[in-house]
């Protein structure tokens, strides 16, 4: 009888002792399972969104913090302290420290903070660092993520640059341009295009519009695989202009195309332009001249005659007086324009002076402009030849005079009428005998 009832303690002790180690095991554990004992306190922080999203380099944004006490009993004295740091920041008028006096059971709170992010944030995710306390206790910190990105990568024409300043018919130019990445993120997959052959769409049809310009050596679209950003890439082209291109202006399309980090396409369009054209090749000459002769006046016709591609235009010409000549006629001419492989004359009327001798130096002061409207001006002489009279004679400028031989055949026919006269009137004589 006495071993059955120790037998029976036995068992009672050792499912005491069972039951005693799973509360044990079970009191450790179910606090790591979620559950709380009356006595615990528990509070969650969270950030419920932030506008704009993602935030942009230089702006603002509006940043929603909601504290919750999913506890089973009140919390007094809780503070929320948001303590920014680079690239983050709060102006002045932003109350940083926000306080609970008490915060219930289940209880929630929503605040909003205003926060500034610096113009140079690198773009991707910066921390949000904040803090908190309840109780009088220390201080706990932690932090939010928060996305900063440029909402518009930026690709920009920075410079372009040619080998030659105005290119001639039928030349070649390296044309290069330069790309700045605006953006603090990098781009991938830039393509540069030069379009030559545009489109427009009219009433009457679609227009295609040739410009004289074509790529030579390579293809008219180059291609930059990443640019980090703030950095800068050239791409070049080689060109060669028809050799019948008209001098002027020409505007050339460009068409970019990049994509971000994100996968997002971009696509813009630009202009370069390409001068064609070049000085005038301008020659002047003294046509004609009838002012050989010192002493007299004449007429002189000079002669302006445009050798080259480009259009001459505006002409203005002065004739000033010289040393050994006078200008009788008005001394400007206006000759307006002159196309390529054509002339224009402009006449003067000069008195030459008695004591010229050789030649006189006629001084033309000459004012235009090319295509392209760049201005020129020149100084030039030309020499007109003064002949003496013998000379003038000799070369056939003037004809001997014929008086002498004039009165030469009046003193004959005199002689003759006389002598005819004298016979006439001494066989009337023999007659009358």
């Amino acid at each position: 009888m006495k071993k059955t009832i120790k037998k029976t303690n036995n068992k009672i002790n050792s499912a005491i002792k069972i039951t005693m180690f799973i509360l044990v095991i079970l009191g450790i554990a179910l606090p790591a399972i979620g559950y709380e004992t009356p006595s615990q306190k528990s509070i969650r922080i969270k950030n419920t969104r932030y506008d704009p999203f993602p935030v942009e380099p230089g702006s603002y944004f509006d940043f929603w913090i909601k504290v919750e006490n999913f506890g089973s009993t009140d919390i007094s004295d809780f503070k929320f302290r948001l303590a920014p740091e680079y690239p983050f920041s709060l102006d002045p008028n932003e109350n940083q420290l926000r306080e609970f006096g008490l915060l219930s059971a289940g209880e929630q709170a929503l605040f909003k903070y205003k926060v500034r992010t610096d113009i140079n944030a690198v773009e991707g995710t910066n921390p949000l660092h904040y803090e908190y306390n309840f109780g009088g206790a220390q201080w706990n910190t932690a932090q939010f993520n928060v996305d900063v990105y440029t909402l518009d990568a930026i690709l920009a024409v920075e410079d372009v640059t040619t080998s030659k300043g105005t290119v001639s018919p039928g030349d070649e130019v390296g044309v290069s341009i330069k790309l700045k990445n605006l953006a603090d993120s990098s781009l991938k997959d830039i393509k540069v295009k030069l379009n030559f052959i545009e489109f427009e769409q009219t009433l009457t049809g679609a227009q295609v519009t040739e410009l004289p310009i074509s790529p030579i050596g390579s293809s008219d679209e180059k291609t930059i695989k990443t640019m980090e950003g703030g950095s800068e890439e050239s791409v070049s082209f080689d060109l060669v202009v028809d050799p019948s291109a008209e001098a002027k202006v020409y505007k050339i399309p460009v068409t970019i195309t990049y994509n971000d980090m994100q996968g997002t396409n971009y696509s813009k369009n630009n202009i370069i332009s390409l001068t064609v054209g070049g000085e005038p090749d301008l020659a002047v000459t003294l046509d004609s001249s009838t002012a050989h002769m010192a002493g007299k006046t004449g007429e002189v016709i000079v002669k302006f005659v445009n050798k080259g591609f480009s259009e001459i235009k505006f002409m203005y010409v002065v004739l000033e007086d010289g040393e050994n000549f006078e200008v009788l006629s008005p001394k400007e001419a206006y000759l307006g324009n002159i196309d390529s492989d054509d002339y224009e004359t402009a006449e003067y009327e000069i008195y030459v002076n008695p004591k010229a001798e050789g030649e006189v130096i006629l001084p033309l002061t000459i004012e235009y402009k090319d295509s392209n409207n760049n201005p020129y001006m020149r100084e030039i002489k030309l020499q007109n030849r003064i002949y003496t009279s013998e000379e003038a004679k000799k070369f056939g400028i003037v004809k001997s005079s014929s008086a002498g031989g004039i009165v030469v055949v009046l003193i004959i026919v005199g002689i003759g009428l006389f002598l005819y006269r004298r016979w006439k009137k001494r066989k009337n004589n023999k007659q009358g005998k």
